[in-house]
């Protein structure tokens, strides 16, 4: 049921991560998710008016890994924000495959899970097929390792990023084995929605008189309001099969798997914007199916 749900997660995944690409070419980064977290929580909201349907505890162990998630999902996320704005993301962004990696470290640490070596070596195969996946040549693939880690602050900042992620899915665990998946979905999204919606106050900006024709205007105004709502949508959709793996499933093979929003996102580029279909893309593509189905074979 895990390996399921984490492949569900992934394609909703996929799915508001090309939402975010078009929604980017006209808004900001940091606007673009901080709308898209206040979306999700607005489109819950009629959950709570059903008697008897969410129920969210008081317990101090919930509150403190419930809260250690939200925070740390904040922060991440910041981090990517800041990352996005000073680097060239076809060699930053491909480090957020990291966190599978991280994530054997820290679910040992905190909950004292282990995988055995066929499924870590599914996991590097999947790490590799993601690193490799987003390559736009054989160049981009070798800036992908070595020195440049050390150099490129967009990368140091992705890759602290990966780092956090790792600790974000243990305590999102932690906080969902003590509710249930539905009940922490709606909690950290509603969470989350009202630290986003402080943000956007702090960053706001007065419009500017620039712009399309009213009649243009009104029509992208609509277009955005529909992308705002699907990005939404699939941030709900995506949080939900999440926390449904994390509760049967070992933290660091939920996040492998979940890596493959990077293929299925890649898919979604090639057919749809009919992006290239490179050497180093098509190799990645094979070590990430290799690898999900020896995680599969091993411990689905």
């Amino acid at each position: 049921m895990w390996f399921e749900s984490s492949v569900l997660a992934a394609t909703a995944k996929a799915g508001n991560q090309v939402v975010t690409k078009t929604l980017v070419q006209t808004e900001g980064v940091l606007p673009v998710t901080a709308i898209g977290q206040i979306v999700a929580g607005i489109l819950l909201l009629p959950f709570l008016l059903v008697p008897g349907l969410v129920h969210f505890p008081t317990s101090s162990d919930f509150l403190l890994a419930a809260w250690i998630a939200i925070v740390l999902n904040m922060v991440a996320v910041l981090f990517l924000v800041k990352a996005i704005q000073c680097s060239d993301l076809s060699i930053a962004l491909p480090f957020l495959a990291l966190s599978p990696m991280f994530t054997v470290f820290s679910a040992w640490l905190v909950r004292g899970e282990s995988v055995t070596l066929a499924s870590l070596a599914g996991m590097a195969l999947v790490v590799s097929g993601a690193l490799t996946v987003d390559a736009k040549s054989a160049r981009d693939g070798i800036h992908f390792g070595g020195l440049r880690v050390f150099r490129d602050r967009g990368v140091q900042l992705v890759t602290a990023t990966s780092f956090i992620y790792s600790y974000t899915a243990v305590f999102d665990k932690n906080a969902t084995l003590l509710s249930s998946p539905f009940d922490f979905m709606i909690y950290s999204t509603l969470a989350r929605a009202i630290l986003f919606t402080g943000i956007l106050l702090l960053i706001r900006r007065k419009p500017q008189p620039t712009g399309p024709i009213p009649s243009q205007r009104s029509v992208l105004r609509r277009r955005i309001l529909v992308l705002y709502l699907l990005l939404g949508i699939s941030y709900n959709v995506e949080s939900v099969f999440h926390l449904m793996a994390l509760s049967t499933g070992l933290v660091a093979l939920v996040v492998s798997i979940k890596r493959l929003s990077i293929l299925i996102t890649s898919v979604i580029g090639m057919t749809l914007f009919h992006e290239p279909r490179t050497v180093p893309r098509l190799l990645g593509a094979t070590l990430m199916v290799a690898g999900s189905v020896i995680i599969y074979l091993q411990d689905g």
